[in-house]
């Protein structure tokens, strides 16, 4: 397989992998790993391509809770000065 279709089939798994896990409440962060992997690409790539979007779903999650008001803040205080 060339590049094109190796990422076109990487694209292709991610937003299937994506599609089925979030209706389950899960992530794919333990899948795309692997697949990419799979698809032939370096372990530094596959890992920072799943760190990378686990980001960006957690990051819009807690923004989505935050405007939904569903965070408590009760307790931010000390979870930040115990971390």
């Amino acid at each position: 397989m060339d590049v094109n279709s190796n990422l076109l089939m990487a694209i292709l798994f991610s937003f299937l992998i994506g599609l089925v896990f979030s209706m389950f409440g899960q992530g794919g962060g333990s899948v795309y790993s692997p697949l990419l992997i799979l698809l032939g690409y370096s372990d530094l790539i596959s890992s920072s391509t799943s760190l990378v979007l686990n980001l960006i779903t957690s990051t819009s999650a807690g923004y989505i809770f935050y405007r939904q008001k569903r965070v408590d803040w009760s307790g931010y205080p000390q979870t930040v000065l115990s971390a």
